[in-house]
């Protein structure tokens, strides 16, 4: 291996140079104590150089494996471990070639001291299969040089009894590319275990990380959080539960509906709740990570009391104004815009059903000198009065509005026949004859007598349209109106 590929090369070249980190340490004490040894008998200026060439080969290998620990498992750092991965291998190289060309030496020192080179080479060789030997470039790199060194000089002397050196160099060279062929694979097979639980391992941090933030997320913007497991037992519940709530964990779900919840209404994927205490909340069930795969639900609460409040408050405002737009504001009747809305809905309907619909004209008589004599603000009594008693008078799907000042019209829905209206008309009549208490002083109250004049039209008979429905009608009151008054006119022909 010359580059570093993937995450797996280069968590192997990792380990590799952590544990040659402290072997560099053994190769220097063996290597003053190979310099104490042989240095009586080789020159000073000699073992200086191959001594002092030897530490800074080992310095930059110690260099180079410290800024390689340095570097963190990304795809940007492959370049860069690549490049300090070729530098280390070239100074392996190098250590290996010193310590081969020792060699040298041999005609300063004693015969006996050969045998010292001899078995570091030997001891070397089989110590980095166990080291380096799963990288292959790093163990050729390290171990070539020097054994081939020491086995060319055996060759050269043409001793067979140095034969025994080559054989055991040799023998440990093949055992060491075996042992470490071995080694790798299991090696190779620990790193890609280690890696892929590295990953599953950061992968359930992240997913935990990301449940977290979720959950605080959830929590700082005032949601109440409830976790149900696969019994159906709340487990756990955050402040904002605890404060609406109570302590609840270990309820079951159902419990803590029945202690706390009084309805429940569905709104398309969530649930409108009012609580026995009065609070609304808006629940929904949410799935996060495992909890939903381990058949757990996290349920979400949010308290919407005072938007239901504030939407009861529009909804009274909506209605308010709805009425104030549809009625008289002193009689609480319909006024004119909406009588004559809600009479075309009417007509629509009796045109539906073939049936028909009497309009009553009606005007009280003398009105004006009850304002003159009594004041406005009796005038108004009287208006409240005259209309709440025609009110009564009327069944309920029949129509009452204020037409003008003291002029009101009604609309009589599925009159049978003209007898039917008058009827009606006459419980009208009578209703109204009655005496209408007045405040005349703080202390003193007094009875007033009003009459009416109604004039009658009645729909399809008389006209289909609208506007002449109500003019022909008004002509018939003012025809009772020029008689006699106190009384009602059906609309005819003559009266026009």
């Amino acid at each position: 291996m010359w580059q570093i590929r993937n995450e797996l090369d280069f968590l192997i070249v990792k380990n590799a140079l952590l544990g040659v980190r402290n072997a560099i340490i053994g190769q220097i004490i063996v290597l003053f104590v190979f310099a104490y040894f042989l240095s009586p008998y080789i020159p000073k200026l000699y073992m200086v150089g191959w001594l002092g060439m030897h530490l800074f080969a080992y310095a930059v290998r110690y260099g180079l494996n410290f800024f390689y620990q340095q570097l963190s498992l990304s795809k940007e750092n492959f370049k860069i471990a690549t490049f300090l991965f070729r530098l280390y291998i070239a100074t392996l190289a190098l250590t290996s070639v010193l310590w081969g060309s020792s060699i040298l030496f041999f005609g300063y020192i004693p015969q006996n001291y050969h045998f010292l080179l001899y078995m570091i080479a030997f001891g070397f060789t089989f110590a980095s299969a166990m080291s380096i030997g799963p990288i292959r470039s790093m163990y050729f790199a390290y171990t070539v040089p020097m054994d081939f060194a020491v086995i060319f000089y055996v060759i050269e002397k043409e001793d067979p009894a140095y034969l025994i050196v080559i054989l055991f160099i040799l023998m440990a060279f093949v055992y060491s590319l075996y042992a470490s062929k071995i080694y790798y694979s299991v090696y190779h097979s620990l790193i890609k275990e280690r890696l892929n639980a590295e990953k599953a391992l950061q992968k359930i941090k992240y997913e935990k990380q990301k449940q977290e933030q979720q959950l605080k997320a959830i929590e700082e913007i005032g949601l109440g959080i409830i976790i149900v497991d696969s019994t159906d037992k709340i487990i756990e519940t955050n402040a904002s539960v605890r404060q609406w709530f109570g302590h609840v964990e270990y309820l079951l779900y159902e419990e803590f509906v029945a202690r706390n919840i009084l309805t429940q209404e569905h709104y398309g994927s969530h649930l409108n709740i009012l609580t026995k205490n009065g609070k609304s909340f808006e629940m929904s069930i949410k799935t996060i990570g495992d909890l939903h795969k381990n058949g757990g639900r996290l349920i979400l609460l949010k308290d919407i009391t005072e938007e239901v409040k504030n939407k009861k408050i529009i909804q009274k405002m909506a209605e308010r104004y709805k009425e104030r737009a549809e009625t008289d504001s002193l009689t609480k009747i319909l006024n004119r815009e909406s009588f004559i809305t809600q009479l075309q809905h009417l007509v629509y309907e009796a045109d539906r059903s073939f049936s028909k619909t009497a309009l009553l004209f009606i005007d009280l008589d003398n009105f004006k000198s009850i304002n003159d004599t009594y004041g406005h603000k009796a005038g108004d009594t009287v208006l409240k009065i005259v209309a709440k008693r025609i009110r009564n008078s009327l069944r309920q799907s029949d129509l009452l509005g204020r037409y003008a000042g003291d002029e009101f019209i009604v609309a009589l829905r599925k009159i049978g026949s003209k007898e039917m209206a008058e009827n009606i008309v006459t419980k009208l009549l009578y209703a109204l004859s009655q005496p209408i208490s007045i405040e005349k002083h703080p202390t003193r109250q007094t009875e007033l007598y009003v009459t009416v004049s109604i004039g009658i039209s009645i729909y399809p008979d008389d006209t289909k349209d609208m506007d002449q429905l109500i003019s022909k009608a008004d002509r018939a009151m003012y025809t009772i109106k020029a008689k006699n008054k106190n009384g009602y006119e059906f609309y005819s022909e003559r009266t026009s």
